[in-house]
């Protein structure tokens, strides 16, 4: 198909798929002449995971374009978490606040065993969300934290199997960024009903 075509079939627009293309984030098309280019099946389906990532997920271009290449490499683990993931530095931090997160969170994964995620994307996500909440004196919050990683490793559990099943790097990245979208929104949902 025509680029206008495949701009019609993925309800985006010209601009978009250039830049896309432009970006790395979407293969050139077969080339037909000097300046027109053929389009086929996996480009529509390249701008619906791009899509997903970028408008629904809520990935930057840059990261979008990172979780693609490690999926076009079926890179599987490791990656995702620390690609989507950014935090501030702990030096934005009152360091009392962040060394009791630190010893709190770090304690808290190696009973569950867990340890040696220190320095990761996502550890420091979650040291940085426990130092704000030990800065607030939030121990209402703060006594939420156990409870969550015991519901998202059996979350996690039940993520592999169905991963597992699809065995492709497309299906664990989009899994991870369209189950947290999925998570968030049930959980606002929940939050909502009438009591």
């Amino acid at each position: 198909m025509k680029v206008s075509e495949l701009a019609s079939a993925a309800n985006v627009s010209i601009p978009k798929i250039k830049y896309y293309l432009r970006e790395g984030m979407l293969p050139p098309g077969t080339l037909t002449s000097p300046n027109q280019a053929w389009y086929g099946a996996a480009h529509l389906r390249r701008l619906k995971v791009i899509r997903a990532l970028a408008e629904v997920g809520g990935l930057s271009i840059a990261v979008t374009r990172d979780v693609l290449l490690a999926v076009d490499n079926e890179v599987r683990d490791g990656v995702l978490p620390d690609v989507v993931t950014t935090t501030p530095d702990e030096s934005d931090f009152d360091t009392g606040s962040w060394s009791v997160a630190r010893a709190r969170v770090e304690g808290m994964l190696a009973r569950h065993g867990l340890g040696g995620a220190e320095g990761t994307a996502s550890w420091r996500a979650l040291v940085t969300a426990v130092a704000v909440m030990v800065d607030l004196g939030r121990d209402d919050l703060l006594e939420l934290v156990e409870p969550y990683l015991v519901i998202c490793t059996r979350l996690v559990d039940v993520e592999a199997g169905a991963v597992r099943c699809a065995d492709d790097a497309e299906g664990a990245v989009l899994g991870t960024v369209l189950g947290d979208v999925v998570l968030s929104a049930l959980r606002r949902l929940v939050r909502a009903r009438p009591d």
